[in-house]
């Protein structure tokens, strides 16, 4: 099994092989996250941000392609969300500098993100995702760029959850 990122896409595609499973009642695993680990550094450096958030989406994809290939179920659902958000903490976090607006219009156009913008409703989602969802679909980056932007300069500490 060829493996190369984190330890959740392990799991994931591990679970791809998997018949049955169990679930225990305790934890065998925590992740600690640290100012000197190496996630601290991912997040702090907006290439490297974008290039995770980039590398995260290709691997759900593929491993979606491979739960498609063995169970027939698209699992894209489960994570069109995600990704989403991701879109827009990508739009948070980079527009602390207006330069960084390339990298968040090439996450935002990427064909994997495309396909997960374009399949969420607005139907029932709150006025402060609906108007960024809406702006995401309709490939309004500079407008959500712009006011993520703003948000940033006058200290208005923007939350996606």
């Amino acid at each position: 099994m060829h493996f190369d990122t984190s330890s959740t896409m392990f799991t994931l595609q591990y679970l791809c092989y998997v018949n049955r499973m169990k679930a225990l009642p305790y934890s065998l695993y925590n992740y600690m996250f640290r100012s000197s680990g190496s996630m601290h550094g991912i997040l702090a450096n907006a290439e490297n941000l974008f290039q995770s958030k980039i590398h995260l989406a290709e691997e759900r994809e593929r491993i979606n392609s491979l739960y498609k290939t063995k169970h027939q179920v698209d699992l894209r659902r489960y994570y069109a969300g995600s990704l989403l958000l991701s879109a827009l903490e990508l739009g948070i976090k980079l527009s602390k500098q207006w330069r960084n607006i390339k990298l968040f219009k090439q996450y935002s156009n990427n064909q994997i993100v495309r396909k997960a913008i374009n399949s969420i409703t607005t139907q029932h989602a709150p006025l402060k995702f609906k108007i960024p969802i809406i702006l995401l679909k309709k490939k309004q980056y500079n407008i959500l760029y712009a006011i993520f932007f703003l948000l940033n300069k006058i200290g208005y500490q923007t939350k996606i959850h």
